[in-house]
């Protein structure tokens, strides 16, 4: 087996949390270490802290010695089960396990078993192992993103409410049916959360259970049954039609640069496809035949973006240097004040959602349902209505399926019908 060390964020301007890259036949997976070095006092080729003039460096032989102490503990437990197991390696999830008894990052099985271990201890125990990076994403192996990691602790937030209103302290063979009978009505009447809100509250707990089963820390598999659901509603969204975008795209935004810059990225991703998180990649340095490569932030595929006409006078407009990117966050809110200017955009639109149990209906503005998202959404449903086979505009979105791409573009009634109209009318002209 081998065993690496590297920084998580090389090159950060803090300090930066070490892992071990571990890698047997065919596992390899990263396994945090709980220490810290600046990246400016670490040496990459020899996998170590390293002394710099004019820094403290006191403690670089110290961390240099816990280091090497703990990357021999982790060869020695892999050693200890491989000959204590007829010289077979453990799978990944045991070595984990195995790894955090040595380094006392949980309990025995047996030790916790004993204590009756109450589910907010290891809820919470999960949380942390979430933001210090001993848990990761289970698809990607890579770090919880803190947006993630602040849903977990808003869960975990209203579970102990949940308790304290009821005057319980839970274990994990409470977590039964009756249970999550009860927290989804708390949840839903008491809280007066939308559905949404509440299947995501019960699909993180789900989580939670799930991870402390696969630890042997219990055997309850409640969490396992139909009943016992996260759940989804399709919500209501809107895109913006050619019309709309060719009516944004007219007004004399010269006294409101930022409005200008915003709008145009803005329709930039009306024109491509592309994800907000993916805009930067969408620079004219990198077209080459009206096409730019890219590979998505979000899932890592690599993706070819055709470049029209609109979008290359966009980067005419900046001399081929489009403006500096500001937050998702900030473009959203600048966005609402934007499609105001819109007069098509005060037309009313019927939202429907289902808050503490009651189904509601409600008429509101459509530039007040518009986020940078309603741009991929705009381009995804203007091209299926232009007659792009759905096949060729998932290539660009990523969409894997066609029943994931349907449910994502919104079509009306009356769009179906005059798309098929349009096939009518050219067969009878054939």
């Amino acid at each position: 087996m081998e065993v690496n060390i590297y920084l998580k964020s090389p090159n950060s301007n803090a300090p930066s949390p070490i892992f071990a890259k571990i890698y047997y036949h065919p596992v390899s997976f990263k396994y945090y270490l709980n220490e810290k070095v600046h990246p400016n006092q670490w040496d990459r080729s020899k996998e170590k802290a390293k002394a710099l003039k004019g820094l403290d460096n006191g403690s670089v032989a110290e961390l240099n010695a816990r280091i090497n102490a703990i990357k021999n503990d982790i060869q020695d437990v892999y050693r200890r089960y491989f000959n204590d197991n007829n010289h077979e390696p453990p799978t990944k999830d045991h070595y984990k396990y195995l790894l955090d008894l040595h380094f006392k990052r949980i309990k025995p099985v047996e030790e916790v078993k004993e204590e009756v271990l109450l589910v907010n201890d290891f809820f919470s125990d999960f949380i942390k192992r979430c933001t210090d990076g001993t848990r990761v994403q289970l698809k990607s192996s890579k770090p919880i993103t803190e947006n993630t990691l602040k849903t977990y602790r808003t869960a975990f937030k209203h579970f102990k409410a949940y308790q304290q209103l009821n005057n319980l302290q839970l274990v994990f063979d409470d977590l039964d049916l009756r249970f999550y009978e009860s927290y989804k009505t708390y949840l839903m009447k008491t809280l007066q959360f939308a559905n949404n809100s509440v299947g995501k509250y019960i699909q993180l707990l789900k989580a939670v259970m799930a991870d402390a089963f696969e630890l042997s820390i219990h055997s309850n598999q409640s969490f396992l049954k139909k009943g016992f659901a996260g759940f989804r509603e399709d919500t209501d969204n809107v895109f913006l039609t050619e019309y709309e975008l060719h009516e944004l795209q007219l007004i004399d935004l010269s006294a409101k640069p930022s409005l200008a810059i915003v709008r145009d990225y803005f329709l930039l991703g009306c024109w491509t496809g592309v994800r907000y998180s993916d805009y930067y990649q969408i620079v004219p340095q990198r077209m080459f035949n009206s096409i730019i490569q890219i590979r998505q932030t979000k899932t890592k595929q690599l993706t070819a973006i055709p470049i029209d006409n609109r979008v290359k006078q966009i980067f005419s407009k900046y001399l081929n240097q489009l403006p500096r990117l500001i937050s998702n966050q900030k473009t959203n809110k600048y966005l609402k004040e934007l499609l105001k200017l819109v007069d098509s955009m005060h037309a009313e639109v019927t939202i429907s959602y289902t808050k503490g149990g009651i189904r509601l209906e409600q008429d509101v503005p459509k530039w007040s349902m518009v986020s940078t998202h309603t741009a991929r959404r705009s381009f995804a449903t203007n091209k299926y209505l232009e007659g792009v086979p759905s096949k060729t505009i998932m290539a660009i979105t990523g969409h894997r399926t066609e029943q994931a791409f349907f449910k994502y573009i919104k079509l009306h009634q009356t769009d179906h019908a005059n798309i098929m109209l349009e096939h009518m009318i050219k067969s009878q002209q054939s």
